[in-house]
C-alpha cells in the first residue's frame, strides 16, 4: 500500500508542476492580440524613390490607410453631457523608423477621415478653433461634434481626437479609412502630398493611440522601371510630273497643272499654254514671244519631325544657252517686290522664268513665304539664282508642326520671253531641299 501511495504521489506532483509551468509560461505571452488593429494596409499611388537614377527629382505620393479597430473609440470617462473627459486618439506614424518620408506642407485640409468599408462615411475635422482654416493649419483641435487633428511633421504623426458629445463614437470592429494627399476631398481639396524617401526598400507605417490598439503596415519603395522607346525619324520627299490639262474641279488634288477647261489659269486670268512635265524635267519646248507658258510638278512631303519641315528652292543659274545667252528670271509685275524672298503678282508683260507655290489644302500653312498669297498659286517669285549671288536656297514651302501625313505642294513654272530673245536652247537646274526640324 505504501508503494502505491508513493507512486501516485509522484504523478500528482508531476501534474501540479506541469500546470504551474504552463501558467508561468503564459504569464509572459502577449495576450493583447484581441486589441490589435487588424486588416491593416497603406496604399501609395507612387512607390518610386526620390532622387533616384530613374527619377532624379522628389517623388510624392498620396497615402490611403485602411485598418480595422478591435476596440471602440470613446470619450474617455464620459458620464453624461456635462461630464466629459479626455478623448480617445488614433495616431498614425508615417515614419517610425525614420526611413525618410517627409510630411512638410501637409495640413488638416490634406487629410480625410472616414469609417466603414472603403470609401466609408467621412467624418468632419474641426476648423472652429485657433482661427484660420484647415488648409492653413496643422493644429485643428476638435469640438463636441467634430474630430480634432494634430499634424506633427517633425515626428511624422497624424493624431485624431474623438468628438466629446457622446461616449462611443466608433464601435469595435469598425473599418477606418484615412486619406492623405490629393485624394483627400471630403471637406477640402488636398493640395500637398507626402514626399517619398530616397532609399529603396520596405518601409513601416504604424497605427496606435490611446484606444488600445496597435499595428504596423509595410510599404515598398522602389527605384522604378525606366521604360523607353525610340521612334525613328522619317522623311519622304518626292517630285512627280503633272499633265498640263486635267479634269475640271481637280485643282486641289494635284491632278494636273490646270483644271479649268480652256487656256485660262486656275489662279489668275492669264491666258496660258500648258505643258506636261516629268519628275525630272519641265520641257517648255519651242516657245515664242508674246505667249505665257506654264508647267507644273507635284512635290510630296511627309515627316514625323515635331517641328515640321521647310522646303527651299534654288537654281544653278538663269535659263541660258551654252553661249551664255540668258532668259532672265522674272520680276513679276516689274516692281522690286518680286524677289526670291518676296512673291508678287505675275503680269503678262513681265518676261522671265518664275515659280509659284500652291498647297493641296490651299492654305498658307504649307506654302508660305512673306504673305499668305503665295499659297494660292497666283503669285510668283524668281528662283534663288546661284549665279546671281544667292549662296543659300530660299524658302518655298513650310509648316511649323509635324504633318503626320503627306502634304502635296504644286510648283507652277511660268515662262515669258521678250521679242528680242536670242535663238538657242536654254537650260538650268532647279533644286528643292527638304529640311525636317526634329
Amino acid at each position: 500500500m505504501a508503494k502505491i501511495i508513493k507512486r501516485y504521489s509522484f504523478k500528482v506532483f508531476a501534474l501540479v508542476l506541469a500546470i504551474s509551468m504552463f501558467g508561468f509560461y503564459f504569464s509572459f505571452v502577449d495576450r493583447s492580440q484581441a486589441a490589435q488593429v487588424s486588416s491593416r494596409s497603406d496604399t501609395l499611388n507612387n512607390s518610386g524613390a526620390s532622387f533616384s537614377f530613374v527619377q532624379p527629382t522628389a517623388v510624392t505620393s498620396n497615402h490611403t490607410f485602411v485598418f480595422t479597430i478591435e476596440n471602440s473609440l470613446d470619450t474617455v470617462g464620459w458620464n453624461g453631457a456635462d461630464s466629459k473627459s479626455a478623448s480617445d486618439t488614433i495616431v498614425i506614424t508615417i515614419d517610425p523608423d525614420a526611413s525618410g518620408f517627409d510630411l512638410t506642407g501637409i495640413d488638416c485640409g490634406d487629410v480625410d477621415l472616414a469609417f466603414g468599408a472603403i470609401p466609408g462615411t467621412s467624418a468632419s475635422i474641426s476648423d472652429n478653433a485657433n482661427g484660420g482654416s484647415r488648409t492653413t493649419r496643422t493644429s485643428c483641435p476638435g469640438s463636441a461634434t467634430t474630430w480634432g487633428l494634430f499634424i506633427d511633421s517633425s515626428a511624422d504623426t497624424l493624431t485624431f481626437y474623438t468628438p466629446t458629445a457622446v461616449q462611443t463614437h466608433v464601435v469595435t470592429s469598425t473599418i477606418v479609412n484615412v486619406r492623405v494627399g490629393l485624394n483627400a476631398t471630403f471637406q477640402d481639396t488636398g493640395n500637398e502630398v507626402i514626399t517619398n524617401p530616397t532609399a529603396v526598400g520596405t518601409k513601416k507605417m504604424r497605427v496606435g493611440g490611446t484606444f488600445g490598439g496597435t499595428g504596423d503596415m509595410l510599404v515598398a519603395i522602389l527605384s522604378g522601371v525606366e521604360v523607353s522607346a525610340t521612334v525613328a525619324e522619317t522623311l519622304t520627299f518626292n517630285i512627280f510630273g503633272l499633265p498640263g490639262q486635267g479634269p475640271a474641279g481637280n485643282i486641289n488634288n494635284m491632278a494636273s497643272c490646270n483644271s479649268i477647261p480652256g487656256t485660262t489659269d486656275d489662279d489668275d486670268s492669264e491666258t496660258i499654254t500648258l505643258v506636261t512635265t516629268t519628275a525630272t524635267s519641265v520641257p517648255f519646248g519651242a516657245i515664242t514671244s508674246g505667249n505665257v507658258y506654264q508647267g507644273c510638278q507635284r512635290l510630296a512631303v511627309s515627316t514625323n519631325a515635331a517641328g515640321g519641315y521647310t522646303v527651299s528652292q534654288r537654281s544653278n543659274n538663269s535659263l541660258k544657252t551654252t553661249g551664255d545667252a540668258i532668259i532672265p528670271d522674272t520680276v513679276c509685275d516689274g516692281t522690286p517686290n518680286c524677289t526670291p524672298y518676296i512673291e508678287d503678282t505675275w503680269t503678262s508683260n513681265a518676261p522671265g522664268l518664275g515659280v509659284s507655290c500652291k498647297s493641296s489644302t490651299n492654305t498658307s500653312s504649307s506654302c508660305s513665304a512673306s504673305s499668305p498669297n503665295y499659297a494660292n498659286g497666283a503669285n510668283f517669285t524668281p528662283f534663288a539664282n546661284e549665279s546671281a549671288g544667292f549662296v543659300s536656297s530660299t524658302r518655298f514651302s513650310t509648316t511649323s508642326v509635324a504633318p503626320w501625313g503627306e502634304i502635296q505642294i504644286k510648283a507652277k513654272y511660268r515662262l515669258i520671253i521678250p521679242g528680242t530673245q536670242a535663238a538657242g536652247t536654254y537650260t538650268n537646274i532647279v533644286n528643292y531641299i527638304a529640311t525636317p526640324i526634329f
